[in-house]
């Protein structure tokens, strides 16, 4: 030992155990997830499943009208290459959508002994 560290050296309770206590304050903008049904993710999976294969979006279509998949929005019609691609698009956008921190705080900062 040098003769510094019994300058620092501190005397731990041995029957007591260190815990750090804090506050943490963070601010987001776009913090209001849209929620997505399981339709909705089954429908994604599988468009991207069937790009993944090279398909194109009217063969995607005809694929999912055999299937027996309805549209997210109403049962007006079966599947065109449009709605996949809306669909596709529009769900993407939900799950990538990312909250973005404005401000982050740390605030009593404590070290506690029990």
């Amino acid at each position: 030992m040098s003769q510094w560290n019994s300058l620092y050296s501190i005397d731990f309770p041995k029957d007591k155990n260190p815990y750090l206590s804090y506050i943490i304050k963070v601010r987001c903008k776009n913090l209001n997830p849209v929620k997505l049904s399981n339709k909705q993710i089954n429908l994604y999976h599988s468009i991207c499943e069937l790009k993944d294969e090279g398909m194109t979006y009217k063969q995607i279509s005809n694929k999912l009208n055999k299937l027996g998949y309805e549209p997210i929005r109403g049962k007006v019609g079966d599947f065109t290459p449009q709605k996949v691609w809306s669909n596709y698009t529009k769900i993407r956008r939900v799950i990538n959508k990312k909250a973005k921190i404005t401000s982050l705080e740390l605030s009593n900062l404590n070290l506690i002994w029990e």
